[in-house]
């Protein structure tokens, strides 16, 4: 499929969000809340002691991982629940409906910056979408199961 056709068939299976569901989002807004992803960068790593920032950086895998999973339900719980953020409605304006894959692309975007690497929301962002795509048209190709 092209990047146009996944993004067609993504717009199909989830429609974009209408002018009303946006206000109703605005509404809900916390002023505390971060707005965009450079103050979600700014907000992990102001609540995050330095022993902590060294085990993301140098720790084995395993503390890595279970970093990443505390980290990830502390942004999903805190900013993303509710839709009471900026960068919720963000998300939702582009199609990343579940809190879970909205902090796990906080948290890839929050690692490349921490490890000096680019990170490219638009193609993190279309990558999710293409998944949803694929897993979508797996199940319906597998007759409506998960595995055939």
């Amino acid at each position: 499929m092209t990047v146009d056709e996944v993004l067609a068939k993504f717009d199909e299976i989830h429609p974009p969000l209408s002018e009303v569901e946006l206000s109703e989002i605005d509404a809900n807004i916390q002023a505390d809340s971060p707005s965009d992803f450079d103050e979600c960068y700014a907000g992990i790593l102001e609540e995050l002691k330095p022993e902590v920032i060294d085990k993301l950086l140098t720790g084995t895998e395993l503390e890595k991982a279970l970093l990443r999973f505390t980290l990830g339900m502390s942004i999903r719980n805190i900013w993303l629940w509710g839709g009471q953020s900026g960068v919720y409605k963000y998300f939702m304006s582009n199609g990343v409906i579940h809190p879970d894959d909205m902090s796990e692309i906080i948290l890839d975007g929050f690692f490349n910056r921490l490890n000096g690497e680019d990170f490219d929301l638009d193609e993190r962002i279309y990558e999710y979408k293409k998944n949803v795509v694929i897993s979508v048209l797996t199940y319906v190709d597998n007759g409506g199961t998960r595995i055939k």
